[in-house]
């Protein structure tokens, strides 16, 4: 399977880092039903990841925060500080890392649960540029499930 695609037109740019396949399988076959997705990649870790966003600047990076060599919270601060107009949304089974993802400079943080709806509003939000994401005084957490979690 490839680990690219890209649609005609214009859309949302959209990096998936976790070093779980069925986890990046799950999140790509979700995001590539929708319009708004105009390009999705993958990596399976930190370092991968920042070379994707080096060679192709997503718009949208969604990464796991637990993953070997470079996790998700530090690959966060490096996006941050190298790319800061690149969106970051850190998912994690461990709703303990919505602190820590703030702190890296993540604009969402996802409890790994049910997240398709609330992709959907950020991508529309994204898209459309009606809004710019980013943590209210509570950092946003919601739920992620994947095809692997229902097994």
């Amino acid at each position: 399977m490839s680990t690219e695609r890209s649609q005609s037109g214009p859309g949302v740019r959209v990096l998936i880092v976790d070093d779980q396949a069925r986890a990046r399988q799950s999140l790509r076959a979700l995001l590539m039903t929708w319009p708004q997705v105009g390009e999705l990649r993958e990596a399976g870790d930190g370092l991968a990841a920042l070379e994707k966003i080096a060679e192709s600047r997503p718009d949208l990076v969604l990464i796991d925060a637990r993953m070997p060599s470079l996790d998700g919270l530090e690959t966060t601060k490096r996006i941050k500080a190298r790319w800061p107009e690149v969106q970051v949304i850190v998912l994690s089974m461990s709703p303990e890392y919505a602190d820590r993802a703030r702190q890296a400079g993540a604009e969402a943080f996802a409890v790994k649960g049910d997240l398709g709806r609330q992709l959907r509003l950020i991508l529309g939000a994204i898209s459309t540029c009606e809004q710019r994401l980013g943590f209210d005084s509570e950092p946003r957490e919601w739920e992620y499930t994947t095809e692997a979690d229902n097994e």
